[in-house]
């Protein structure tokens, strides 16, 4: 891992928001309809991908240049739903795993090799955008959204309420 992407995921170790229960599981694929508790099918993924680049695009970030959409990432899907499947499981809230590893560890087990790795995380949002409408409240995690830098991201949520964002940039 180069030293920049080093400083983004201990950056990204501070961002942390407790910002329940959204009866919808957020698919590997995004593109896989899902059933809520009403038995209506639904693509919570699709809402909240299309969200967070509405949302960027409108950020006025002088002097920086507009920022690009996002694009979702299966890897980094993968990265994202074992911390909420572990937060969940193991009852706890932090960027650390309970078996001690961070974001960059979670990325790189699932294969991505990334020069930048930022997580947000929160827990009680009953929806994806609950959850984005908090991180976009909290100056650390709307930094992360904001970034320049990464070009990739994915969304998971565990029972409990837990939410896992995780934006990066592939390496070159």
């Amino acid at each position: 891992m180069k030293p920049n992407a080093i400083v983004a995921v201990l950056a990204a170790s501070f961002l942390s928001a407790c910002i329940g229960n959204p009866a919808v599981t957020l698919t590997p694929t995004g593109t896989v309809p899902v059933v809520n508790a009403t038995g209506l099918a639904s693509d919570p993924f699709a809402a909240f991908s299309m969200d967070v680049n509405q949302y960027r695009a409108a950020a006025v970030l002088d002097p920086a240049p507009a920022l690009n959409p996002l694009t979702y990432n299966s890897l980094l899907q993968g990265a994202a739903q074992t911390h909420a499947n572990d937060m969940s499981a193991n009852d706890f809230f932090s960027h650390t795993g309970s078996d001690g590893k961070s974001v960059a560890d979670r990325v790189t087990a699932q294969g991505y090799n990334g020069t930048t790795v930022m997580e947000n995380i929160a827990m009680g949002q009953t929806s994806a955008s609950a959850a984005l409408d908090g991180w976009q409240k909290s100056y650390d995690h709307n930094q992360a959204i904001l970034s320049s830098v990464p070009t990739e991201f994915a969304l998971a949520w565990a029972p409990g309420n837990y939410w896992v964002m995780v934006l990066a940039k592939p390496a070159p």
